[in-house]
């Protein structure tokens, strides 16, 4: 399983039959984005640092390092499955500012906490 990229896709019938709306849905996949743009980010600085330190030791060969890279994609994959899961199952406010707030630093609540972000209703 990849997550190289995510796509947004517009709400089927069933999306919405299973009690998600477009609402719901377009906030569920904010958030999904987020966290998946967060993952790579932090996928491909860790993978650089462990090829560079692998070819400080020997180097390696392309299929080596294709094999670094696939075993990264899986772990991120596997990692994140289970919560994208539920933000996209659920959709509600609650759970994805939740999903946002575990995975994603820097997110709208630590802006907030650093008084960056205006809290909704201008904080009361």
């Amino acid at each position: 399983m990849t997550t190289e990229a995510v796509e947004e896709v517009e709400p089927t019938g069933e999306y919405e039959r299973g009690g998600v709306g477009r609402a719901r849905y377009k906030r569920a996949e904010t958030v999904v984005t987020a966290i998946v743009a967060d993952a790579q980010r932090r996928k491909r600085r860790e993978v650089a640092t462990a090829l560079d330190e692998l070819e400080a030791h020997g180097g390696l060969g392309d299929g080596q390092r294709d094999a670094v890279e696939r075993m990264a994609d899986a772990i991120v994959g596997r990692v994140l499955a289970a919560p994208l899961a539920t933000v996209r199952g659920t959709a509600d406010r609650t759970t994805a500012r939740t999903a946002r707030r575990l995975f994603v630093p820097g997110g709208t609540t630590e802006r907030r906490a650093r008084g960056r972000v205006e809290p909704p209703g201008g904080g009361r």
